[in-house]
């Protein structure tokens, strides 16, 4: 069969699956979803007797300080000041969800600007709180 005679095959062909000639195995429309990924508990992957070097439990929380200190809040545009005490761990997300409680508003509401350097820089949610802020 030349190419130029060759049929030309259609997915709705009985008997061959497409795109595939016949007696090939027809590949998925998709990869499976844990194609290709990297498994380090496996036994397939590791020397069981190595397994033991690896960390499963995080000591962040014993790295983080607990030492007690005051956050000072200013409400941009007034006078106001608001001191909380809080730790040297406490997240601006923390002191958020503190605010959004007490004052019943969205912790999206709440924007935190504190200066570094000669800028004025926002706080991200998951840094710690700065000692003043605005």
């Amino acid at each position: 069969v030349t190419p130029s005679t060759q049929p030309i095959l259609e997915p709705s062909s009985p008997g061959i699956p497409w795109p595939c000639q016949s007696g090939s195995v027809a590949m998925p429309a998709r990869p499976p979803v844990n194609m290709g990924m990297y498994d380090p508990t496996s036994e397939r992957y590791r020397d069981p007797s190595k397994m033991q070097l690896m960390k499963t439990i995080s000591k962040a929380e014993e790295e983080m300080s607990k030492t007690a200190r005051e956050v000072e809040l200013r409400l941009h545009g007034s006078g106001e000041i608001m001191r909380l005490p809080a730790q040297v761990c406490t997240t601006v997300w923390d002191i958020k969800l503190f605010l959004a409680e007490r004052l019943g508003r969205d912790p999206g509401d709440f924007t935190f600007i504190a200066k570094q350097g000669p800028f004025w820089r926002e706080n991200k949610d998951c840094e710690e709180m700065r000692p003043k802020v605005v």
